[in-house]
């Protein structure tokens, strides 16, 4: 019996499973990007030609395809009745890395690596281990090391809605290994209101394809704002570093990613997951549910969170509602004087609302702390 078979015949009979170590997430979660899986990964790649892919998504599919397997080998070994990825030596890890990703290819071989990235979902090489599963022990793990003070300071942070006090730097939790993946939430758009949402909405479901509604977009001549221009600034930095990660995005910041950066859209647009409004109002905890879906789809388990900072603790609060603990990313956002929110228009605007909000949010138990 293969290691990978060994490790999901263990998961499907353990019914609870403890919480993995710090320094067992934190190998886990390095080797998307580990020269160990360039190495043990190597044949696979040549045997699917993934070299005839851009060099954007070569890095795309080594990180999201065979880095998940990675991931997702290494964290579930811990709750398996075998010796733990994490204990073997660097060879040991390399041999059953290669086994995995060619056990991979061999399932692959009638798709292209371009189809490969559009369907990839996580879960080939172990489908009875669900990628929620999986976020579900980095968040446990998270947890299990978030101490009452730090819990305490969470709740300080969301109590106070002084505009410029979050995230506080240094931030009072501690990042537990590298992010996979950044969540944007937009503020504000200087065209289409709450009410014009469901136009948007209505042409997204029917050609489900995001650059056309961004040319649709264009049509109508739509004005993302400066705050979305300043939340697509800081996403094209991290698309263009050494190692880019992929961007869960609401939908009016990947249109002034593409409206200010159109190359770049181009060469990293399997990067970009949008989520998209479905009706009239789009709310934050909306946005949340729909970015955790398409984590889910993919196999990303650990998120960092980009926002304006005067709404971040609420956007940190409802993540962890709903079982993800957010890295966030300190950012200055401008507000947005045109904007066809009055709320965001202001930071005296936007406080009156957002302490409603966060009531709202409390009472209704959409937020943890």
């Amino acid at each position: 019996m293969s290691y990978g078979q060994s490790i999901s015949e263990s998961i499907a009979l353990t019914t609870t499973h403890t919480p993995i170590p710090r320094e067992v997430v934190e190998h886990a979660l390095s080797l998307r990007q580990s020269h160990a899986l360039e190495i043990s990964g190597d044949e696979a790649s040549k045997r699917l030609g993934i070299e005839n892919l851009s060099p954007q998504d070569q890095y795309l599919f080594r990180t999201r395809v065979f880095g998940g397997i990675a991931v997702k080998t290494a964290l579930a070994s811990f709750h398996a009745d075998i010796p733990s990825f994490y204990s073997l030596d660097e060879d040991a890890q390399k041999q059953e890395l290669a086994i995995l990703t060619n056990e991979y290819v061999a399932q692959a071989t009638d798709n292209s690596p371009s189809q490969l990235l559009q369907t990839y979902n996580g879960t080939e090489i172990f489908p009875h281990i669900p990628n929620n599963l999986v976020r579900s022990w980095v968040y446990s793990a998270r947890q299990a090391e978030t101490s009452v003070a730090q819990r305490l300071k969470t709740l300080a942070a969301y109590i106070n809605v002084t505009p410029g006090s979050f995230p506080p730097a240094p931030y009072h939790v501690r990042p537990m290994g590298e992010n996979d993946v950044t969540l944007v939430q937009a503020f504000g758009r200087d065209s289409i209101t709450d009410k014009e949402l469901a136009g948007v909405s209505s042409v997204q479901e029917k050609v489900s394809d995001d650059t056309v509604v961004m040319e649709y977009l264009d049509g109508i001549s739509f004005k993302p704002g400066p705050s979305n221009i300043d939340l697509a600034d800081i996403v094209a930095g991290q698309l263009t570093s050494e190692n880019p990660v992929e961007q869960i995005l609401q939908w009016e910041v990947t249109y002034a990613l593409y409206q200010k950066y159109p190359e770049l859209y181009k060469k990293y647009r399997n990067y970009l997951h949008s989520v998209w409004p479905h009706g009239e109002f789009y709310p934050t905890y909306e946005v949340k549910q729909d970015s955790i879906a398409i984590m889910d789809q993919i196999g990303l388990i650990n998120p960092s969170e980009l926002a304006h900072g005067d709404m971040m603790a609420r956007a940190v609060g409802i993540l962890e509602k709903l079982g993800v603990q957010p890295d966030p990313i300190a950012a200055d956002i401008s507000y947005d004087p045109e904007s066809t929110q009055p709320h965001v228009r202001t930071a005296n605007a936007f406080l009156g609302r957002e302490v409603l909000a966060r009531v709202e949010h409390i009472l209704r138990g959409r937020v943890r702390f």
